[in-house]
C-alpha cells in the first residue's frame, strides 16, 4: 500500500503540531523514532492527492511512501511489484 509520511520524531508529537492530519498513524522505527503517516492507499495517484492536501495544510515536506508485507519499500520497488504481480499485491 501507499501512505503519506508527515514526519519522524524522537518523541511523541501532538496532533495539533502535525496540522491535525487525519487519519494519523504512528509506528516505531528501527532507530526508536516515531514515524507519522496518513492514509493507506491502493494507488499512487490517491496517495499523491493526500500528499498535496497535507502540503497545503502546512506540512510542506510530506511525501509518499510504500509498504509491502509490513516493510517500507521504495516507490520504484512498489512500481515493479505492481507490474510483476498486479493489483493482487495490494493490501485489502
Amino acid at each position: 500500500f501507499f501512505t503519506v509520511q508527515v514526519g519522524v520524531y524522537s518523541k511523541p508529537v501532538a496532533a495539533s503540531l502535525l496540522q491535525n492530519v487525519n487519519p494519523l498513524n504512528s509506528e516505531l522505527t528501527e532507530t526508536n523514532k516515531i514515524r507519522y503517516t496518513s492514509g493507506q492507499f491502493n494507488s499512487l495517484a490517491l496517495a499523491v492527492e493526500k500528499r498535496e492536501a497535507i502540503r497545503k495544510s502546512g506540512i510542506t515536506d510530506a511525501f509518499v511512501t510504500a509498504y509491502y508485507n509490513g516493510k517500507r519499500i521504495t516507490l520504484s520497488e512498489a512500481d515493479l511489484l505492481l507490474k510483476e504481480k498486479g493489483a493482487a499485491v495490494l493490501a485489502k
